[in-house]
């Protein structure tokens, strides 16, 4: 009878062991498998991947990096006070102590495939109180390769919102993946000064 109960306990011990080492594996391969499905690859983006940066210097932060400026009065600037948009610069192409002021920022720049409006903002500070379509007192237009696309009056009404920034943007389709010249062009005329700022450049 001990005998048997020997032979019994031996039985169970060893049932008892291949089930724990039976659990065991069981428990491995689950913590496997576990890893196997939270593991997820990924890729850094690079940060030259920017709308901003298909323009040299959009924000002008680089002072006059990548673009040319004119102006009738000696050249533009470039601000480090406000008005602002971001950052620390902006470029002034307009004066609150001249008239008759002629100014332009350029620069050649590639329009992106499928990213083809040029968005920039804008700030006046403007004396006209006057601008009525189709006249020109103070304003700046858009050009491409030498030609107008477009002309914005700058004075001091409701239609023409001063001393806030604004967004603007510029349909380029047309020049889609093409090397263009680029320029911001300012003009006011002898009375009453506008005062004008740009910044952050880009396309979207």
């Amino acid at each position: 009878m001990m005998r048997s109960n020997h032979w019994r306990a031996i039985a169970l011990f060893l049932i008892g062991s291949l089930a724990l080492a039976s659990l065991g594996t069981i428990s491995v391969r689950a913590d496997e498998q576990a890893i196997r499905r939270t593991w997820i690859p990924f890729i850094l983006k690079s940060e030259s991947i920017n709308a901003s940066q298909d323009i040299d210097n959009p924000k002008f932060e680089e002072g006059y990096t990548g673009w040319f400026f004119y102006s009738t009065q000696g050249g533009g600037d470039i601000l480090t006070v406000a008005p602002i948009k971001r950052g620390y610069h902006s470029a002034r192409l307009g004066s609150d102590i001249e008239n008759f002021r002629q100014a332009y920022i350029s620069q050649h720049v590639t329009v992106p495939v499928g990213r083809t409006w040029l968005t920039y903002w804008h700030y006046i500070n403007s004396q006209e109180d006057y601008c009525p379509a189709y006249t020109r007192y103070d304003y700046v237009s858009i050009q491409v390769n030498g030609s107008e696309l477009y002309v914005f009056p700058l004075c001091d009404d409701e239609e023409h919102p001063n001393r806030i920034w604004q967004k603007q943007a510029i349909d380029l389709s047309q020049f889609q993946g093409m090397s263009i010249y680029l320029k911001i062009y300012f003009e006011s005329d002898t009375t009453l000064q506008t005062d004008y700022y740009v910044d952050d450049f880009a396309f979207e």
